[in-house]
């Protein structure tokens, strides 16, 4: 300890220290919010376990829908509902977008969560080669390699 107070100063050390602490509360709070203590019941509720079909997604450019909640299910006893806000995604022209999943505690007492996926808008030939791959994609003729989910 010593050797650091001379090598680095007491100040850079303490500041150091107290980032380290910051972000030791910041962790702990951001999983709190993710879980709650069912009363009735005596156990806690990690509320993201209690949905299941969040994931990326590949999908053909000019594909004229994409159901992003295909698969997406709950358990209605902790979760009032899911939705997806899939409104920066453009199926005409390739890229890579961001999804938000919002998850909706039945606990008034919880605050939504959010869940950010990754959408792959692809060429024709990179949807193929996808699907080849055995991956799950998205094309004007349906859903090829459909995951199952739990």
């Amino acid at each position: 300890m010593k050797n650091l107070m001379e090598r680095f100063g007491k100040k850079k050390l303490v500041a150091t220290g107290v980032v380290a602490v910051l972000i030791l509360i910041a962790g702990v709070g951001a999983y709190a919010v993710s879980q709650s203590k069912d009363t009735k019941n005596n156990q806690v509720i990690n509320y993201r376990n209690a949905v299941s079909g969040l994931r990326d997604w590949t999908v053909e450019v000019g594909t004229k829908e994409a159901d992003f909640m295909d698969g997406v299910k709950w358990n209605e006893k902790y979760i009032s509902k899911v939705t997806v806000d899939d409104s920066d995604v453009n199926l005409e022209k390739e890229g890579e977008y961001t999804i938000v999943y919002t998850i909706d505690p039945k606990d008034e007492k919880e605050k939504d969560l959010t869940s950010k996926h990754k959408v792959d808008v692809v060429s024709k030939e990179k949807a193929e080669e996808t699907s080849k791959n055995g991956d799950e994609v998205v094309t004007p003729e349906g859903v090829k390699n459909k995951e199952e989910t739990k």
